[in-house]
Parts: C-alpha cells; sequence; structure tokens
C-alpha cells in the first residue's frame, strides 16, 4: 500500500524569495537571552503538542509554529540571513533536502521555509519520537525514525520508507551526520541522502546551515547557551540529480556546504 501524504493543504510562506534578512534593530537583545527565549519556547511546544494529541497539527499548523520560532528567535536578538530561497519556488516534484546539522534550531527553522512549497517529512532519531511534549509534536508530522544504533536497519528503513513518502509526494529532509557538531567535517557526512535521491528518481537540493546562535547543552543538549551576538544562516543550494552520478553529486554537496561554512567562519575539516 502507497505511502499517503497526510495534509495537502499549502500554507502561505513568511519569508519572501529571494533573500530574508531580519531587518537591523528590530528587536533588541535581552540581558539574559536563555531566560528569555526558553519559557517562549516551551510555551511553543506545549502549544504544539496540544494541537498534534488532538490530531490538528497538520501542515499549517506545522508552517505556523515554525513562523512562531521566528518571531521567539528574534526576539531573543537573533538575526537570520536566508539566501536562496527562490530554489523552492515551482518545485515540480519531491525532492530530497540534504542538510549539515549544528544545533535543534535547524529543526524548528525548516518547516517555515520548506512546507509553503512542499510537503515534508523529516528522517529523525528515535528519542525525538519520545521525548515528553515533542514527541507528540513529532509523530504527527509522520517522520522516517531511525534508532542511530543499528545502521544496516536504519539505511533500510531511509531507503524503503523515504521513496514511499517520495513517490506519494512528500519531500525529504535528512542531516547525515551522526550529532549536532560546530564543526564541519566531510568524512562524517555520509551518502544517505544521495542514495534515497537516486533510489526514488528525484532531486536533491543542499542547505548550508550556520545556527550556533542556539548552542549545545553541557547537561542536557537540548538546553545550550542562547548566543545573539552569532548570526544565523541559512542557503539553499541548486537542485541537483544524482541518479547515475551519486559520487559526483556527493561531491557538490560537500563543496557547496563547505564553501558556505567557511565564509561564515564555520571550521570545516578536509
Amino acid at each position: 500500500m502507497q505511502e499517503q501524504v497526510p495534509d495537502l493543504r499549502r500554507p502561505e510562506p513568511f519569508v519572501e524569495p529571494p533573500e530574508y534578512h531580519t531587518p537591523p534593530g528590530k528587536k533588541r537583545a535581552p540581558k539574559l537571552p536563555a531566560l528569555a527565549f526558553y519559557p517562549r519556547l516551551l510555551q511553543l511546544v506545549w502549544h504544539s503538542s496540544r494541537l498534534a494529541k488532538r490530531g490538528r497539527y497538520d501542515r499549517a499548523a506545522w508552517c505556523r509554529s515554525s513562523h512562531w520560532f521566528f518571531r521567539i528567535a528574534e526576539t531573543c536578538g537573533g538575526r537570520f540571513h536566508i539566501q536562496g530561497l527562490d530554489r523552492l519556488v515551482d518545485l515540480d516534484s519531491p525532492v530530497v533536502f540534504v542538510a549539515n546539522h549544528m544545533s535543534t534550531l535547524e529543526t524548528f527553522t525548516l518547516p517555515g521555509l520548506l512546507l509553503p512549497h512542499t510537503p515534508l517529512a523529516f528522517v529523525v532519531k528515535e528519542s525525538l519520537v519520545r521525548m515528553p511534549l515533542f514527541g507528540h509534536v513529532m509523530k504527527a508530522t509522520r517522520p522516517v525514525v531511525v534508532t542511530r544504533r543499528d545502521p544496516r536497519r536504519d539505511l533500510r528503513a531511509v531507503l524503503t520508507q523515504g521513496v514511499e513518502k517520495l513517490h506519494a509526494g512528500a519531500s525529504i529532509c535528512l542531516f547525515p551526520q551522526t550529532t549536532r557538531a560546530p564543526v564541519f567535517r566531510p568524512a562524517q557526512f555520509n551518502t544517505l541522502a544521495v542514495k534515497l535521491a537516486a533510489r526514488a528518481d528525484v532531486p536533491l537540493i543542499p542547505i548550508a546551515l550556520k545556527s550556533d546562535f542556539w548552542g549545545t547543552g553541557k547537561v542536557v543538549r537540548d538546553f545550550g547557551p542562547i548566543r545573539p551576538e552569532l548570526d544565523i544562516h541559512l542557503a539553499f543550494g541548486p537542485r541537483m540529480f544524482p541518479a547515475g552520478q551519486p559520487r559526483q553529486v556527493h561531491a557538490e554537496v560537500i563543496a557547496f556546504l563547505t564553501e558556505h561554512l567557511r565564509a561564515w567562519g564555520v571550521p570545516c575539516e578536509q
């Protein structure tokens, strides 16, 4: 039985192509940004969880919650710089989005940018769907769930479920790195996204991300420092077609990410 796309209603974008930059002086960063950020974030997650448990967390609600997160981040001094939004316009097929993974911020940010243009599913680790409150939200988005304990099983899950969702019309977003990292290491950026796009015969779009505005915590990884002095950067790349040339396309993805991350001051290993 073919995977069904849950909700095809197209929400309106809240940032317009080709670029978005937080207006200068829009909000002054609070003296204690983490104390301003996390209560607002928990309110957002609680509200989204209530909708999810009632079966009302659809594509439009997911997009609205991402917009809410944008407002929270900017209110707490976050400055967004988003490039390549025009590459999301008029998508004529589902795509595989592949990005580096620096913080939890991208999980909240990307849905609002992508959902106005395509139905979407993330590839997420199993622990996310088991979290209090947030787990209900993640389940409502119908992700592809991986264990991060059994690589072969995870590969089968992504290739099987991912292809089903792509053929049903939903795009897939995944982070090939095994964990969030402030340094980009190409050796840890696996070829899973390229393999998935090639198997489903769909294009791939790379996304470069600098999201260390939301730091990783030492005790609880999701509750790290909030750093208004660090700008948030996102750049969407051109459509690439891995079918028949997966190695070349993987190299092009690495080159796109490395070029942008270095320009933003992110350390990149050879």
